[in-house]
């Protein structure tokens, strides 16, 4: 049987002596993405008009977009609908902002890669830049989907945010608002973490869109089963 290919970020710390901003020069890297075999990172340098695997950026904006959007990217599987047809633009798709590493911005062009969770399975979904604007320095060559361990990703989207906190804290570089939204997701105890994913499952944001809706989606997690709750929403 053919193993699942695995999504993996790997990635070389840069010095950025130019860079104001601390936790995005503290954070300047070489990096890769990879599901597989395969480069999600694939550019063509628009100046020289050659190729390369990695991009050069701060990961800090992606981790702070995995801390943001963890709990989504760990139960929000209602996107999947739209997956199945034409590439979607998650820019005008509802719901599909938080599974878009491109929405993490920051000035930044990240690759238009897609992640939903669905069961026990990731969907993960890329496309190439087909145009781009003059002002930007490279161009997304790669293209594909793949179906990978859910559990798998969740490692990896956690190691990556574990990698900067560390990078951060070596820097000298404390407070941010990735330390506060990360401190709020692993400090989750068990309730709060079947509330969070009850939400997420809505596609609601647990920290900023349930004020109105916590004792509904409370009351029904408490009445369906324990082997129910997942099919909460």
């Amino acid at each position: 049987m053919t193993e699942a290919p695995e999504l993996r970020f790997q990635w070389e710390w840069e010095p950025a002596p130019g860079v104001r901003s601390p936790e995005l020069r503290a954070t300047w890297a070489q990096l890769e993405i990879l599901v597989g075999t395969r480069p999600v990172s694939l550019v063509e340098d628009l100046g020289s008009g050659s190729a390369r695997r990695s991009i050069y950026c701060p990961l800090y904006p992606l981790a702070e977009w995995i801390a943001f959007n963890w709990w989504s990217l760990a139960a929000d599987a209602r996107p999947n609908r739209a997956l199945d047809g034409p590439f979607p633009d998650a820019a005008t798709h509802d719901g599909l902002l938080r599974h878009s590493l491109r929405s993490a911005d920051d000035g930044f062009r990240w690759p238009d890669l897609i992640i939903v969770p669905e069961g026990s399975s990731t969907r993960l979904l890329w496309r190439d830049d087909h145009e781009v604007s003059s002002d930007q320095p490279i161009r997304y060559l790669g293209h594909g989907h793949a179906r990978t361990p859910r559990a798998q990703v969740e490692r990896e989207l956690a190691a990556v945010v574990g990698a900067v906190l560390t990078r951060l804290a070596e820097q000298g570089v404390t407070g941010t608002a990735l330390h506060t939204e990360w401190a709020a997701v692993t400090g989750a105890d068990e309730d709060e973490q079947e509330f969070c994913l009850a939400a997420a499952r809505l596609g609601l944001d647990p920290y900023a869109e349930t004020a109105d809706l916590a004792d509904d989606i409370i009351r029904a997690a408490t009445r369906l089963g324990p082997g129910m709750k997942g099919d909460l929403a």
